[in-house]
């Protein structure tokens, strides 16, 4: 049971949330996890205005890449699916970069 709640941690967080019971907690974490698709959110959580903005940016160039990349014209080409991938691995960075610099922040007593 504990191991699945872990995989849950990672793939579905709410759902780990209301295994442990806590339903308060659990719409909390509906709301938090659908803030943390949006670009840019963790660097504002931890008040760097610039760097939120040069992922929403950034975010933006992948997205219109993705998008012309899917041109009939230039289908055939692998692309659409490079860009997809750099969007996810984007994704990610902002999730760890966000959480190593609030992490910072925390043990500076900021």
């Amino acid at each position: 049971m504990k191991a699945l709640r872990y995989f849950f941690c990672v793939v579905l967080p709410p759902l780990a949330v209301l295994m442990t019971g806590q339903i308060a907690s659990f719409f909390l974490s509906i709301i938090l996890t659908l803030l943390g698709w949006i670009p840019g959110v963790g660097a504002l959580y931890n008040a760097e205005y610039k760097k939120a903005a040069i992922h929403v940016g950034i975010f933006f160039l992948l997205s219109i890449l993705r998008s012309i990349a899917g041109l009939p014209a230039i289908r055939f080409l692998p692309f659409r699916e490079i860009f997809q991938f750099l969007t996810f691995i984007f994704f990610v960075y902002m999730a760890f970069d966000s959480y190593h610099t609030a992490k910072k922040r925390k043990l500076s007593g900021k």
